[in-house]
């Protein structure tokens, strides 16, 4: 059996810029240098100093819980992960590390649960597909190996076994079913970058990707009360809803964004329908909860193609 190992490489990927507001990079960059060093614990300090002002950084929770695996704190990065996965349940990410972390630990049914939410979130994520091959390679492999525990002359369940040692990691050949079943899980590799593609890394007319990338943008900036971020979305031509002027609606969005001691906001299930190649609109459900406030409405966000970008050109809530 090959021993389980997170590969180091994957797991320094750089995190897409479209994730994060501007203001965080720094940290998140000081955070992966130190964990090149393989100083992962002043990468924890790092993050963990900047998610007390900042709680509702995904980008910086996940990379806490690859620094929490990569230095070997698997129950830590489990509760990290598990974390994101109930507060953010539109990334398929979290999911699969969860799915490398358990299938590490040889709870290979909670490793194939997490993979099918991944895949099931994100139907194209191929990481999360060949994992899933690699667990249930090796479920096959302990229950051709349970067979052959009661009728070890079988050479059909023996041919079977063979091949599914193979794809489930295990070298060696044969061996009994209690043997099998206290082997380390098959290597898996751990997702390095949460969630919505960045433009960058997307072909040029994946109009669905690029507005998902535009929608968590938006989002990230509305967190982290970056105003001037935030109203960036906007397109020149956006009208406001209920008549209002632009100018008024700007100075409204200004003070409400500003005037919370903190904004949360999650964004579950979008969908976006494309009208043609520069236009079309995301509905999701928006849940969001400050200091003096909390609702949940589901939005409708209308974009235009505006260079290489997506702006907003108008926006519904219904309540």
């Amino acid at each position: 059996m090959k021993a389980f190992k997170i590969p180091a490489g994957l797991l320094l990927v750089v995190i897409g810029t479209a994730f994060v507001a501007v203001t965080h990079a720094d940290t998140l960059e000081d955070a992966r240098s130190l964990m090149r060093q393989g100083r992962h614990d002043d990468a924890i300090r790092r993050l963990d100093s900047h998610l007390r002002t900042s709680p509702n950084d995904s980008s910086a929770r996940f990379l806490k819980g690859v620094a929490l695996a990569e230095a070997g704190r698997s129950q830590e990065a489990i509760d990290t992960f598990s974390a994101l996965v109930r507060d953010f349940p539109e990334l398929p990410e979290p999911h699969n590390n969860l799915a490398v972390l358990y299938a590490a630990a040889g709870d290979l049914e909670k490793a194939r649960f997490h993979l099918l939410e991944a895949v099931r979130i994100h139907p194209s994520y191929a990481t999360a597909h060949e994992n899933l091959g690699d667990v249930y390679g090796k479920m096959a492999a302990l229950s051709y190996s349970k067979a052959l525990s009661f009728d070890g002359e079988n050479q059909s369940v023996r041919a079977k076994h063979m091949l599914a040692e193979e794809l489930g990691g295990i070298e060696g050949g044969s061996r009994t079913a209690s043997a099998a079943m206290t082997a380390p899980a098959p290597p898996l590799t751990i997702a390095a970058a949460p969630s919505l593609p960045t433009a960058a890394q997307m072909p040029s007319e994946d109009i669905e990707d690029k507005v998902l990338v535009t929608l968590r943008s938006w989002a990230d900036a509305w967190s982290s009360q970056d105003v001037d971020a935030y109203l960036g979305h906007y397109s020149q031509r956006f009208v406001p809803a209920k008549g209002r002027s632009r100018e008024s609606w700007t100075i409204l969005r200004r003070k409400r964004i500003s005037a919370p001691q903190f904004i949360e906001l999650r964004i579950a299930r979008p969908r976006v329908s494309r009208t043609d190649d520069d236009r079309a609109s995301v509905t999701f459900q928006q849940s969001y909860r400050s200091d003096n406030y909390a609702d949940q409405t589901i939005k409708r966000l209308d974009l235009v193609r505006e260079g290489e970008g997506w702006k907003i050109i108008s926006e519904r809530t219904d309540n």
